[in-house]
């Protein structure tokens, strides 16, 4: 039997905490950091390593994991001073389950590639109780040997693991997911993470020429509800916000 991959993850919130619990208790060796070190002391608890600095994770680590707020966050934890590609080597994974627009995606990757180091972009669904439990829906977009590389750990995280195509290709379904989920049945608590995704979803929409009526309606009335301190409400204030009152 082939010894363990060296883990890192990046980005230890809501999500990524339950996540790296998961990857622990299956007794691979993690190692951690996040921009705010306070965070850390869960997983570290727990036998994580914690890092300096992304880079540290990426020297550390065979496959180096990531959940962060956005693209921008993102490519500063890859690309930026003392960043991921700075300290990975070549044949290093990089696992992307951040939720970000599919063209800053796709630019990940190749800029990844000319270092020799190979990209996964695997935006989740099932929220933080499927982190926990591990039944995360995980869509994946990247070369077919670097999904089948990284399954055996993923699907520590997932119930199901599903790759979608090439690079670009999971960010792609999952934007499609939050467009309808987020325009037929709003999630009230979850406001912000769907205007962001919304945000995502027209910029790809827009490049297509394909409209997204229902969803701009969606996006307006989640941005109506955070103005009025709302977005945390039940569904029920959407009626009083149809109603006018």
């Amino acid at each position: 039997m082939s010894a363990k991959p060296k883990l890192g993850f990046i980005g230890i919130g809501l999500m990524g905490r339950p996540m790296t619990l998961r990857l622990l208790a299956a007794s691979y060796e993690v190692s951690v950091w996040n921009r705010s070190r306070d965070k850390l002391a869960a997983v570290v608890e727990k036998g994580a390593r914690q890092a300096d600095t992304p880079a540290a994770v990426a020297r550390a680590a065979e496959i180096v994991m990531l959940c962060v707020t956005d693209q921008h966050a993102a490519e500063e934890v890859l690309f930026g001073k003392q960043g991921i590609a700075e300290g990975a080597s070549p044949g290093n994974l990089v696992i992307d389950f951040s939720s970000i627009a599919p063209a800053s995606a796709r630019d990940f990757a190749s800029r990844l590639q000319q270092k020799g180091i190979g990209l996964v972009d695997a935006p989740v669904s099932g929220g933080v109780a499927g982190a926990e439990k591990g039944t995360l829906a995980i869509m994946a977009g990247g070369k077919p040997e670097h999904v089948e590389r990284v399954r055996p750990v993923v699907m520590h995280l997932a119930q199901r693991f599903t790759r979608m195509g090439e690079s670009g290709a999971g960010q792609a379904t999952k934007l499609c997911n939050q467009v309808i989920v987020g325009s037929l049945v709003p999630p009230l608590a979850a406001a912000s993470l769907f205007l962001k995704d919304f945000e995502n979803a027209f910029a790809v929409a827009k490049d297509k020429a394909v409209p997204l009526p229902m969803a701009h309606t969606a996006c307006e009335l989640y941005r109506l509800l955070a103005a009025q301190g709302k977005s945390g409400m039940e569904p029920s204030v959407l009626v009083e916000l149809l109603s006018g009152r």
